[in-house]
């Protein structure tokens, strides 16, 4: 009944977010269930209100997508460019023009191959996901040399690290 529960609630990203003994507290509790008969695999060919299938995007939708692009001088002559968020996607080119041309034919012919193979196309990903937040552990002997240093300075010790990691991420 945890299963059916979390999904009537709608509360699995709730699940997922507490803490790991409570994750595995309720992953014994569904097996035990499962186990028992208590819980009934869904069959993906019989779309009930709690298992409607997702019909799949259209290929043009895929194709609509604006993925980010990193560029980079080629050392040799010219330039490469990749998608990060399609593994393998990248080409080169010896002028911007011709390698932007190149990395388009390369996303698509991607895209139409992972469509046709039925394989994840993944979305494109965004700065959305960075916060500007880290949690960050470090020895104490270290925080001490930090936080006295940016106190010297007369900044926070928060600034300080920012400004330290910023000069050397160049």
């Amino acid at each position: 009944m945890i299963l059916e529960e979390l999904e009537d609630k709608h509360c699995w990203d709730e699940a997922f977010t507490r803490s790991p003994d409570v994750l595995a507290f309720l992953a014994t509790e569904a097996m035990a269930e499962y186990r028992a008969g208590k819980t009934q695999e869904l069959d993906p060919d019989t779309p009930n209100q709690k298992n409607q299938q997702i019909e799949k995007p259209s290929l043009e939708y895929y194709l609509n997508l604006q993925y980010p692009v990193t560029l980079y001088p080629d050392p040799d002559e010219g330039y490469v460019a990749q998608i990060k968020d399609l593994p393998g996607c990248l080409t080169q080119g010896e002028t911007l023009e011709e390698t932007v041309a190149n990395l388009n034919e390369a996303r698509e012919l991607w895209i139409e191959t992972a469509y046709e193979a039925g394989d994840d196309i993944p979305l494109p990903s965004s700065n959305d996901s960075y916060s500007g937040k880290l949690l960050l552990r470090m020895p104490k002997s270290l925080h001490r040399r930090l936080a006295e240093t940016s106190e010297q300075e007369g900044v926070s010790l928060n600034q300080y690290i920012v400004s330290l990691l910023s000069a050397i991420s160049r």
